[in-house]
């Protein structure tokens, strides 16, 4: 098993038991494996750039995921290139 198929394990995983999952990879190392989650079900919002154009996103998908009533989508946020609180 290669490291990437078992991160990818893992993250599915604890994306079932949870629907909402948090990346954070700020060298952005993982984006494929991140990305590669991403299906019919899942919808993966790569949190770069603008700030607070990411948060609004991330506001809206988080909504669209509560509105769920099958409790069959999931979330997974990914915070790659988000400047830190030290950053700005």
């Amino acid at each position: 098993m290669t490291f990437a198929s078992f991160l990818t394990s893992r993250l599915e995983s604890r994306l079932r038991q949870r629907r909402l999952l948090t990346v954070h990879d700020p060298e952005g190392r993982y984006r494929e494996i991140v990305s590669g989650l991403a299906n019919d079900r899942t919808t993966v919002l790569e949190c770069d750039g603008d700030l607070l154009e990411a948060r609004e996103n991330a506001l809206e998908a988080l909504a669209a995921l509560g509105e769920d009533a099958t409790c069959k989508r999931m979330l997974v946020l990914y915070p790659c290139g988000a400047a830190s609180r030290s950053d700005a």
